[in-house]
Parts: C-alpha cells; structure tokens; sequence
C-alpha cells in the first residue's frame, strides 16, 4: 500500500504507521507529490496494489502529473 500527501512528511506517514500498527499491513510505503519526482513517483505507483491519497488537493496534483 503506498500513502500519498502533499510532502510526505505528516499525513501520508502517520497513515502509513497507522496501517501497520492497527491493521497489520507491513508492506507500507509513504511518499509526497512534491518532494518525489515524477519518475519516482510513477516507480512508487507501479509498485503499489493500492494507493491511499490523503486528500483531494492531492489527488489534482497527481492528475496533472499524470
């Protein structure tokens, strides 16, 4: 599971540990829009079965990206 926030440095981090210590889920990675590139990013999505995005200001930077 990738979670995705703006820096990858609070939202996307805490969701990523939530996963982990709540549900179990180890396989976690986080990440943000702004401080990966997107080739990076892309690598990230490709690795993922699922991608969290923590909010919808978010989610319009990666449609632009992509």
């Amino acid at each position: 599971i990738l979670t995705v926030c703006q820096h990858g440095v609070n939202r996307s981090v805490v969701l990523a540990t939530l996963l982990k210590l709540e549900y179990g889920i180890n396989d976690t990675l986080s990440c943000g829009v702004d401080r990966n590139t997107p080739e990076t990013l892309k690598v990230l999505f490709d690795w993922a079965d699922k991608v969290f995005v923590v909010d919808q200001s978010v989610k319009d930077k990666l449609e632009i990206i992509f």
